[in-house]
């Protein structure tokens, strides 16, 4: 008999963003191993649909979407002069109702999940509850379901950091604010029978600040095996070729940091076109408004919009390098993108603060890892020098595959 499990995951696919893909894959291997999985998630609200929809048409999944409850303009990334005034209202008209982050969707999502949950609760016979955040206000109203279920086992998932990290307006946060998200925070962890992080150093600051550290799990993002199997349709770059694949999101604060590579880019064309030539720098991200920077590089630099998951990996094989840009809020976090740069073996080579990434790529000989403000110079010099071919690459994988996270997992299902 299947048994019957509640994820509670306000970003799932088909809502597009790397924040569904932890889930996504999380359940799909539930659904392998039998389990019934129903989900509730905010219905789309986007043009664009996720990267990992079809993993989640796995048999055994059952997705209920439920309206998302948050102004659409303010998920805009480019405003009209209308927009503009409309972002303005809803921004005034939710912090005069509204105490702590007015930027979490799911701030007025409560009841619009419940009236989705009790039901299948009781339909179902559900006594194990997942829920993800961010949107952080999920946690909260999953945990809370206990007033109604006493014997339900919720777990909460802490994907990002929720109080110490700097996105969803903690970095201009009034303290009033900041105390209601710490109290929410808090209760959390005091009411959660179990709870997840991919990184070691959010449930270390959950438990300096809270305690409780034997509810914690770390459980780390992890690869899908399935994803790897395709062949790309372009040949490799000739081995002469510096060739560097940049994949995912550009994080806010790294404009600094691009446009002193192509004033890097631009000079090295000028005065050492040979060398110019040999370098392919290409992006695949959502993030195109990035790519005016480097206009006048087009032999250097191309940005390309996102490929799903194979098609991404069949195309990654035919670097040479894998690029990393980091700022100081992620210096820390192995995120999602590293375990399948790792599954290919492909050479790392980072720029960014000191921290977690720089140390684990250096320790076990990984690619390169240029810190400080020059970053970027030392990208060059690497290139100029001639780079380097042989990485030893001590990393074993094989811990990480999302079956053997599924297992994990699944120790507290029982």
């Amino acid at each position: 008999m299947k048994k019957n499990i509640l994820l509670i995951a306000y970003v799932f696919p088909p809502y597009p963003g790397i924040g569904g893909r932890r889930w996504a894959k999380m359940a799909k291997y539930l659904a392998k191993k039998g389990y019934a999985v129903h989900v509730i998630t905010a219905a789309n609200p986007f043009e664009e649909n996720s990267l990992w929809t079809d993993d989640v048409k796995q048999e055994g999944i059952h997705v209920h979407e439920i309206p998302p409850h948050y102004p659409a303009v303010l998920l805009k990334s480019k405003l009209s002069i209308a927009d503009k005034v409309r972002y303005r209202i809803w921004i005034n008209r939710l912090k005069k109702k509204h105490r702590g982050s007015i930027y979490d969707r799911s701030l007025e999502w409560k009841e619009e999940l419940y009236r989705a949950a009790f039901p299948l609760i009781r339909k179902h016979d559900i006594r194990h509850v997942i829920s993800t955040g961010a949107p952080f206000r999920v946690l909260h109203y999953a945990v809370n379901l206990k007033e109604e279920f006493p014997s339900l086992k919720v777990i909460a998932d802490f994907r990002d950091p929720w109080t110490s990290g700097r996105s969803y307006g903690f970095d201009n946060m009034t303290a009033e604010d900041r105390a209601v998200e710490e109290q929410l925070e808090k209760e959390v962890v005091e009411r959660a029978d179990a709870v997840l992080a991919p990184a070691t150093e959010i449930l270390d600051d959950l438990e300096k600040r809270y305690g409780h550290a034997h509810k914690f799990m770390h459980l780390p993002h992890a690869f899908d095996s399935e994803d790897f199997s395709a062949a790309s349709a372009q040949p490799a770059f000739p081995p002469e070729i510096f060739s560097f694949a940049f994949a995912g999101t550009i994080y806010k604060g790294l404009e600094n940091r691009l446009d002193k590579l192509a004033a890097l880019l631009r000079k090295l064309k000028l005065e050492q076109p040979a060398l110019y030539a040999k370098i392919r720098i290409d992006f695949y991200t959502n993030d195109s408004r990035h790519a005016v920077i480097f206009k006048d590089l087009p032999e250097a630099v191309q940005f390309f919009p996102p490929r799903p998951p194979r098609l991404l990996f069949a195309e990654l094989k035919r670097y040479r390098f894998a690029l990393i840009l980091f700022t100081e809020q992620y210096k820390d976090y192995l995120s999602t993108k590293f375990w399948e740069f790792f599954y290919l073996r492909m050479p790392l080579i980072y720029i960014g603060p000191e921290g977690r990434v720089s140390e684990q790529i250096r320790s076990s000989d990984l690619g390169e890892a240029f810190t400080g403000a020059d970053g970027e110079q030392k990208l060059l010099d690497f290139i100029s020098a001639g780079g380097r071919n042989e990485f030893g690459y001590r990393i074993d994988t094989s811990a990480y595959s999302c079956e053997n996270m599924t297992d994990k997992l699944e120790t507290l299902l029982g």
